[in-house]
């Protein structure tokens, strides 16, 4: 059974976890900001879309490898009729249509979740909902795990196998009711990617969740319209399980972060950190928190994947928070280091920068603007704004941003209470629906400009400058 896990489809499937591992671990380590998926769309521009997009199309292949998917592709295909096609245009006919019909059953829910943007952010940043998503998430994991199978009643999965027919239209409604067949190993994933692209708008949302089916239905479109032959299941589908079950315990983890805030503070700047953390996460995949059970093999083996699941876990976790830490506390955190004694003040002077400092004091902020006679920028963000995040990793901790902002007032307006006035009121003030957003004020408190989605950092400072 084991040398089946060489056949060139299943080899396929473990590539493209490998892949989606590869591409979503670098934006776990915040998932109340966004989740795995969203942080990669900040990678920079039309790259990092492309990045999450592949991400959520690798999610879905990934998930067909899962128990829950793998052992219908072959039966299934046979029930819409795709091996009685009489043609291959026929036969790939109806074997997308049983893609697009998976597709009709999650789109529409990702659409509903990217129409609600902030009301689904906001929701997040709430300790009760996020960690009511953690529990759930955590869940999940153990499942994965094998502590417990989701699974729904048999008697309900085969009449929904009975949907459709033969043809182009059974194919379609069948596809619709598999996806509710395939939905305990789905789920996790495609919950995931919900979360994340929830609060970045219906285009991304929506076309992710696209992405996702057509990666999840891709195995059945092969086997339907090119005959493909399928490995037989083996011992490298609990690998998938374990893989899914330790990126949804770090997610877990990070849903917590609103409703614990220490574990904000847990990361530390400096490359020792980053070692210490990456090499026990390493330590935890070596010792058999992927490639052991904790359902078959001895009592040390158990213990084996125990300890390996942990340190994978709480390392991955750390290592992620530290990679996300922001740059300039990094290059103070250096400075400081390379001169005992040497000062936080001290070291920006040093390097020639002087860090924006942002006011919350609306009245006070204003009231320094008009009586000085200077320029405003106002920042409005909020906790569960990913976007918002990374403006304050990549763009306010540049030396071009803090020479172009040094004349100015900065105020920051927290919209992470959806209930603050002084947000509500700003907002409609200059017409602010979504987050990020940021408007420059002149020196008379006119307003210049304004930003109603992420700017780059050169647009932005080149904003600031034209600004009297």
């Amino acid at each position: 059974m084991r040398r089946n896990s060489r056949s060139p489809l299943s080899l396929l499937l473990v590539a493209a976890l490998a892949a989606l591992v590869v591409v979503a671990l670098p934006s776990v380590a915040r998932a109340d900001e966004g989740d795995i998926f969203s942080r990669a769309l900040h990678q920079g521009g039309a790259a990092g879309v492309l990045l999450a997009f592949g991400a959520a199309y690798l999610a879905g292949l990934a998930a067909a490898a899962t128990p829950c998917v793998y052992p219908m592709i072959g039966i299934t295909v046979s029930v819409f009729g795709a091996k009685q096609a009489k043609s291959r245009a026929e036969a790939m006919l109806v074997s997308g249509m049983f893609v697009l019909g998976i597709a009709a059953l999650y789109v529409p829910l990702a659409l509903i979740v990217s129409l609600s943007h902030s009301v689904w952010g906001r929701a997040l940043s709430n300790p009760f909902v996020s960690g009511g998503l953690a529990l759930i998430f955590g869940a999940m994991a153990v499942s994965m795990f094998g502590a417990f199978e989701l699974s729904l009643p048999s008697s309900l999965q085969n009449r929904l196998a009975q949907v459709g027919g033969v043809g182009p239209k059974g194919a379609f409604l069948l596809g619709l009711v598999s996806g509710l067949i395939a939905s305990p190993c789905t789920t996790a994933p495609f919950a995931s990617i919900l979360g994340s692209f929830g609060t970045q708008g219906v285009g991304l949302g929506t076309t992710s969740v696209f992405l996702f089916s057509i990666g999840l239905g891709t195995p059945f479109f092969f086997v339907g319209a090119f005959a493909a032959r399928m490995p037989k299941p083996g011992v490298w589908m609990s690998y998938v399980k374990s893989v899914f079950g330790v990126l949804l315990m770090v997610i877990a983890i990070g849903y917590l972060k609103p409703a614990i805030p220490a574990l904000r503070k847990l990361a530390h700047p400096g490359a020792t950190f980053g070692a210490i953390t990456g090499a026990a996460a390493i330590f935890g995949l070596l010792i058999g928190a992927i490639h052991l059970s904790f359902g078959e093999g001895t009592a040390l083996q158990r213990v084996r994947k125990t300890v390996g699941v942990i340190a994978t876990v709480a390392g991955g976790f750390l290592f992620l928070q530290w990679t996300q830490l922001p740059k300039a506390e990094a290059a103070i955190v250096a400075t400081q280091e390379s001169a005992p004694g040497a000062t936080k003040a001290g070291a920006a002077k040093a390097g020639a920068v002087k860090p924006v400092v942002w006011t919350t004091d609306e009245a006070k902020a204003r009231q320094v603007a008009a009586t000085e006679k200077r320029p405003m920028l106002i920042d409005f963000t909020a906790d569960w704004c990913a976007a918002c995040k990374e403006l304050e990793k990549t763009t306010f901790v540049t030396e071009k941003f803090w020479k172009a902002a040094e004349r100015f007032v900065t105020l920051r307006i927290d919209g992470t209470d959806e209930d603050n006035p002084v947000f509500d009121k700003n907002s409609k003030t200059y017409g602010v629906q979504g987050l990020p957003a940021l408007v420059i004020l002149d020196s008379k408190g006119h307003e210049a400009k304004i930003f109603k989605k992420k700017p780059e950092t050169d647009e932005l400072t080149s904003a600031l400058e034209q600004v009297n």
